[in-house]
């Protein structure tokens, strides 16, 4: 253990020196390190917030789709319109009444490209002139919607289609009679709900925390629904695993696109989609590069002005030994001057 006051002047001066230029850049370090982790908590709070709110709107979006196709499956002119055999009774005062109530649900909400409504023999009915029958038969093909097995309501993935400028996913609802006099409890057909993808292109064009964050809506197989980079839409998402089943959201710090990244999501109720945002974490310091430059600058100036105060303490203090010392040789044994 080094004891202060048995070192010389100097030592004790460069010592003291030492230590302070250590203080501060310890101080300094202690800052960047505080700043830092404030910008990233700032940066999880702004994209929960963001999430939260598309949460709210995709919610409501699918709930209107299912009231859109609990209204249309349980109409009494289209339970006997799929129940009836009576041809006159169904394409003569039936059909018409259809029709209308494809269209009354359909106007009831704007995100609803086209209703279909699927009888037991699998044909359809759509008020829609220009009807996506390829998206119909993309999703019959990979669903089996029209088969007597298919008894639970399912939201689908994306769909694309080459010919057409925008994606569709759907809502596929099996009919049950509830006629008693009927095939009470039977499948008697299918609704089918299409939607554009473009209203929840709207939702997430605009999020960007920096100019390399990401923020997206996943179906349940990992294909992206929509984006802020229109250019991964219909993609699978597979470079991060993300949890099932969880409605909590969840937060990780993973590599993507090679970077270090915050990785929040959280998992939407009956639809099993997810919300996901990525965040660089090396751009969440981007912005701030004035300030850390300043910062640095700073202490650099700090440093050099410690090391010249330092410096010329111990100028003065050589020149004062110096002066002392020369004193010292006019003064003889028995203290008088020489001559």
């Amino acid at each position: 253990m080094i004891q202060f006051d048995r070192l010389k002047l100097k030592q004790q001066l460069a010592l003291l020196i030492t230590i302070a230029i250590l203080m501060m850049l310890l101080i300094q370090l202690g800052y960047y390190y505080r700043f830092h982790n404030l910008t990233k908590e700032r940066a999880k709070v702004y994209a929960s917030n963001m999430m939260n709110q598309v949460e709210e709107n995709l919610n409501t979006s699918i709930e209107k789709m299912e009231q859109g196709a609990y209204a249309v499956s349980y109409n009494r002119h289209v339970q006997e319109y799929l129940s009836t055999n009576d041809p006159q009774r169904k394409l003569v005062e039936l059909y018409p009444f259809i029709l209308d109530v494809l269209e009354y649900v359909k106007s009831s909400d704007g995100n609803i490209y086209d209703i279909m409504l699927i009888n037991r023999e699998g044909k359809l009915i759509t008020n829609l002139y220009d009807y996506q029958y390829d998206i119909f038969q993309a999703l019959e093909d990979k669903y089996q919607f029209t088969k007597e097995e298919f008894k639970a309501p399912v939201h689908t993935s994306l769909v694309m289609d080459p010919d057409q400028p925008f994606c569709f996913y759907a809502y596929i609802f099996p009919v049950i009679s509830s006629t008693p006099k009927l095939d009470l409890f039977d499948k008697i057909g299918t609704v089918l709900i299409i939607c554009k993808t473009l209203p929840l292109e709207n939702m997430v064009s605009d999020i960007a925390l920096t100019s390399g964050s990401l923020f997206f809506i996943l179906d349940k197989e990992n294909k992206i629904i929509t984006s802020n980079d229109a250019n991964i839409q219909g993609q699978v998402f597979d470079e991060i695993p993300l949890e099932d089943g969880s409605m909590k959201e969840k937060e990780l710090e993973r590599k993507y696109k090679g970077r270090n990244s915050i990785v929040q999501y959280k998992t939407i109720k009956n639809a099993e989609w997810k919300i996901v945002s990525i965040i660089p974490v090396n751009e969440l310091m981007s912005d701030m590069q004035q300030i850390k430059t300043f910062g640095l600058l700073l202490g650099v100036i700090m440093v050099i002005l410690l090391l010249a105060i330092g410096l010329i303490f111990m100028v003065v203090f050589i020149l004062i030994s110096l002066f002392s010392r020369g004193g010292d040789q006019h003064v003889d044994g028995d203290g008088h001057h020489r001559a």
